[in-house]
């Protein structure tokens, strides 16, 4: 009984009080997400060679709706329109993957049989998805400047970036490096404008330590830029296989807009 008093203690303290208080996350609950996150992208990758599925610009487009999908029923569980646990990450992550890659392979079987093009019926099926949640928020939107204020930083940057991209300035500056780049320049503004100007608290705790250290969520720009350049070029120079790395590319493009949508429809909601 002591080991299991023990067991469930250890995870009430790290797993159950943070996704129910809202209390962010910890070292421990990191770990265990990153290392279920590695293991969820093996079985997607075995999936995707199983089916012979290319990861192309057409999924990338096509994932944007469930992107938007994902962040807005998460907001609409803090803005208290939704009560389940599974909206709280990472269910919420969970139940949207589950719900896109059925899409996806749904399909593909579609699209073979009639003869569309490539993800256009996923994209739709998506894009339905996202204006049907989008009218829960009728009544929630207060603030407009906040996001404003984000979609014109980011804009800007990553117009900077891609322009960088047609001047040929370094290979390394490819079309889904740029889009990567930009997605966590994106997800960086969201949580400098949201701590710096709306009070809004950090919930992974190395980068709370480190605006806590600062004082300004301005300190995302250089850790979020230093970690995905990082990213890159490890993947681009040590990752051999090409689905690998535009898989990977793709996971990391999704992971930088899906916390930024959320945090920038927080900020417009208030909550």
């Amino acid at each position: 009984m002591e080991l299991l008093d023990f067991v469930l203690q250890f995870l009430n303290k790290y797993f159950i009080e943070p996704m129910v208080y809202g209390e962010g996350y910890n070292p421990v609950n990191t770990s265990v997400f990153i290392f279920l996150l590695f293991l969820t992208l093996v079985l997607i990758y075995k999936l995707f060679v199983g089916l012979r599925i290319p990861i192309d610009r057409s999924l990338g487009v096509g994932s944007v709706p469930y992107v938007f999908l994902g962040s807005s029923l998460r907001v609409l569980k803090d803005a208290g329109v939704l009560h389940s646990i599974i909206f709280v990450s990472p269910f919420i992550f969970i139940l949207t993957g589950l719900i896109a890659i059925s899409f996806l392979v749904l399909s593909i079987k579609v699209e073979e049989r009639i003869g569309l093009r490539p993800r256009l019926l996923w994209f739709v099926f998506g894009l339905s998805l996202a204006v049907l949640v989008s009218t829960f928020f009728q009544g929630l939107l207060k603030n407009f400047q906040g996001p404003i204020l984000i979609l014109v930083i980011s804009g800007l940057s990553s117009l900077f970036i891609f322009l960088l991209n047609l001047r040929g300035s370094t290979n390394f500056l490819s079309r889904e490096n740029c889009c990567v780049i930009s997605a966590h320049i994106f997800d960086s503004t969201t949580t400098f404008v949201g701590v710096d100007f709306y009070g809004y608290v950090e919930q992974h705790f190395l980068p709370r330590f480190l605006i806590g250290l600062t004082g300004t969520a301005a300190v995302m720009y250089p850790l979020k830029l230093t970690a995905v350049l990082l990213f890159l070029f490890i993947i681009d120079f040590g990752v051999k296989s090409k689905l690998v790395r535009k898989g990977l590319k793709l996971s990391a493009f999704i992971l930088g807009l899906a916390t930024g949508t959320r945090n920038l429809l927080r900020i417009a909601c208030g909550v």
